[in-house]
């Protein structure tokens, strides 16, 4: 059978893609971000002709996800746990459920009722950034992701998601070091205090801003433990002329998609985590 896995390009999505390969392991992979449109636009014809798609921890706007069930001869298949496309559960075979990370979604899947492997679990703790203020999410969740970040390839995602506890621990031991320099470069960074006017009543919403930073979870991560009083965290990139902003919740009550909501942004994501593009440099 051909499989055609369509995956985001965040930690979880490609654990999410190597559970797929467990099962699957001729399957193709295809990643793309909810917010490149683009990109969302061109999955239809990339898997023309195959027999299973699965869409894991992203979603699109509903032509194209029609368009999509379309081209799957036996089945489309759709897992996601984003608030901003929850008009859309239940509308496709799969899972969606808002509190459980994309990937240990397709584990409970595929494999029901056994334990969750460590590399799932740690993603899953990450991606919900769940406990995040015990020692164990200090020690052991944020030096993973950091090593797990530069293996952006689903067979080294699958390497490690059939490894053993030992191995595990070698990867999070190679990970403290560069927890540890991300710290030192996050400390170093210029950063931008901003605030925007609300479009309905309110005081105005407050940013750290940075530019060019590869880690906004951990960045907003440290930013909440130094006790900042900012809204929000925003990392800005720029490609091609096009920007891409990762936006985090600094403090509690700050909700990242009413912010896209208030100004009319394309992205989406969850309340203390999201994402948005833009034709123009709206901080910097």
């Amino acid at each position: 059978m051909r499989v055609a896995v369509i995956h985001d390009t965040d930690n979880d999505g490609y654990m999410a893609a190597a559970v797929i390969k467990n099962k699957y392991p001729q399957s193709d992979f295809f990643p793309a971000r909810s917010y490149d449109q683009g990109r969302l636009r061109e999955l239809p014809g990339l898997v023309h002709g195959y027999d299973a798609v699965y869409m894991v921890d992203l979603s699109a706007p509903p032509d194209i996800m029609e368009s999509l069930k379309r081209e799957a001869k036996k089945g489309f298949f759709w897992f996601d746990h984003h608030t901003s496309a929850q008009e859309m559960f239940g509308a496709y075979l799969g899972h969606q459920e808002i509190g459980k990370s994309a990937c240990r979604l397709v584990f409970k899947w595929f494999y029901p009722g056994e334990h969750l492997p460590d590399a799932v679990g740690l993603t899953d703790r990450y991606d919900l950034f769940v406990d995040q203020g015990q020692e164990t999410f200090k020690r052991l969740v944020l030096p993973f992701q950091c090593i797990m970040e530069r293996l952006r390839s689903v067979p080294l995602y699958h390497k490690t998601l059939t490894s053993n506890g030992q191995e595990i621990l070698h990867l999070i031991k190679l990970g403290d070091t560069l927890w540890e320099e991300e710290r030192e470069d996050f400390k170093k960074a210029e950063k931008w205090n901003r605030e925007w006017p609300r479009q309905k009543p309110g005081r105005p919403y407050t940013f750290v801003v940075t530019q060019g930073m590869k880690n906004p979870g951990r960045a907003a991560w440290l930013l909440r433990q130094a006790g900042y009083s900012a809204d929000f965290y925003i990392n800005q990139n720029e490609r091609e002329d096009k920007f891409t902003y990762s936006i985090r919740s600094i403090q509690p009550e700050a909700d990242c998609l009413e912010l896209i909501k208030e100004y009319s942004l394309r992205g989406g994501g969850h309340p203390q985590a999201a994402g948005f593009s833009s034709g123009a440099s709206l901080f910097l």
